[in-house]
């Protein structure tokens, strides 16, 4: 694994601990029986986990898509 991969691996592990802790701190924990507060958990966790993987190509870059014989160069 290249140092990017990790940069943007650790970046995004930053990033889908903060919202779920923010999901902690808004209460949806406290609300699992209330279809609206599901529905909101839902899409808050989705949007959550694709910004991090967004998250994670912006900082790797092309280095995911490059085979190890390819070029070792990035």
């Amino acid at each position: 694994m290249r140092l990017k991969e990790v940069i943007g691996i650790i970046c995004m592990g930053v990033w889908i601990a903060a919202g779920v802790m923010a999901m902690n701190w808004f209460g949806f924990t406290n609300h699992p029986h209330d279809p609206l507060w599901s529905l909101g958990a839902a899409i808050a966790l989705l949007t959550i986990i694709v910004v991090g993987v967004a998250i994670f190509f912006a900082v790797a870059k092309e280095s995911p898509w490059v085979w190890f014989g390819e070029s070792d160069s990035n």
